[in-house]
């Protein structure tokens, strides 16, 4: 059995993949150097050299062809908890089992969502931008005067590890929580009402904070266009900790620019089937602008850099991979038609 380590994984890198996966297993990584700026992507030329005879692999980056220049390929062991980049046909098509890690980070995504709120409704970046600058700030004012949280709502779109642990703060705050989630019979804690996805834009007209929390999948991209805008209130601040493609571009600036909504707040972005290269991982900043706004608040994909979200990815894509090799039902199995 053949495992590629598919990122420019060092000596103690691999020894850990090598010592959680046994001696049977023959586990290669990507050539490691000093001049490699990001080694948890992968150069191409050989990464696809190395998945030629691959089993298996465990990775945080896999593009298309990768996949399709490894005939043998059954495993995938996913470092991350979103999958909406993976080629999903290709894996059906082909049997591949896929599992990934929605566990490893889902604290700090959590906490990071909350300086983004907070950041957000009271205005913190502005405030800090006029005081360097040396500008007063008055009381009271329109232009400075942020909102409070208590007894307002949060409509919460998911409600899964991440979502969960955000509406539990959401109450401490003494806020009322809406959730929407695919089946709205489910229970979800720390929630005053769940809606169906069908009842979005009843949720919507209700809250005072909407979070973005939900994977990104064929029922969800988009799921915030013109429509779904146009049912919030005008003082709504909309925090997105999910993917960018669940809000559309056009619609958010426009409602920005015309302050349909009083602020947005994103730690994900939009990526462009045309940017340059065309893998890149949030690379780009908004085409519209939208990151220029006043009252935006963007972190540009932070909310998993903390120093043991790295650890905690390997270990738990491990103990999958460990699972899938062994015949056995792995901790985190993706459904393919759901993408999650």
């Amino acid at each position: 059995m053949r495992v590629v380590a598919g990122w420019h994984a060092t000596a103690a890198e691999l020894d850990t993949v090598r010592r959680a996966l046994g001696s049977d297993v023959d586990v290669v990584g990507l050539p490691c150097r000093d001049d490699i700026v990001f080694p948890y992507g992968a150069e191409r030329e050989p990464y696809l050299a190395a998945m030629a005879d691959a089993d298996a692999v465990i990775t945080w980056t896999l593009p298309p062809e990768v996949v399709s220049a490894a005939p043998n390929l059954k495993y995938v062991s996913w470092l991350h908890s979103g999958c909406d980049r993976l080629p999903f046909d290709d894996f059906k098509a082909r049997g591949i089992q896929l599992t990934n890690v929605p566990e490893a980070h889902q604290p700090a995504i959590a906490e990071h969502a909350w300086s983004l709120i907070l950041a957000c409704i009271k205005k913190t970046v502005w405030k800090h931008e006029q005081h360097v600058a040396g500008r007063y700030v008055p009381y009271w004012h329109d232009d400075g005067v942020g909102s409070v949280l208590y007894g307002r709502t949060m409509v919460l779109l998911g409600v899964g590890g991440i979502g969960r642990r955000i509406a539990a703060v959401a109450k401490a705050f003494g806020m009322n929580v809406i959730a929407v989630r695919k089946n709205p019979d489910l229970p979800a804690e720390n929630t005053d009402a769940v809606y169906g996805q069908e009842r979005l834009h009843d949720a919507l007209a209700l809250g005072d904070v909407i979070v973005v929390a939900t994977p990104s999948t064929n029922r969800t991209r988009d799921m915030i266009d013109h429509d779904a805008i146009a049912a919030m209130k005008p003082h709504a601040y909309l925090v997105n900790i999910a993917r960018g493609d669940i809000v559309n571009e056009k619609a958010i600036r426009d409602a920005l620019v015309n302050n349909r909504i009083a602020g947005f707040a994103s730690d994900v972005w939009w990526d462009y089937a045309d940017a340059m290269p065309p893998d890149q991982h949030f690379g780009s900043p908004s085409r519209l602008g939208v990151h220029l706004l006043p009252n935006v608040v963007v972190s540009g994909d932070q909310a998993s850099n903390v120093f043991f979200a790295r650890d905690a990815m390997l270990d738990l894509g491990l103990q999958n991979l460990a699972a899938m090799l062994a015949g056995k039902q792995p901790p985190h199995l993706v459904d393919l038609d759901a993408q999650y």
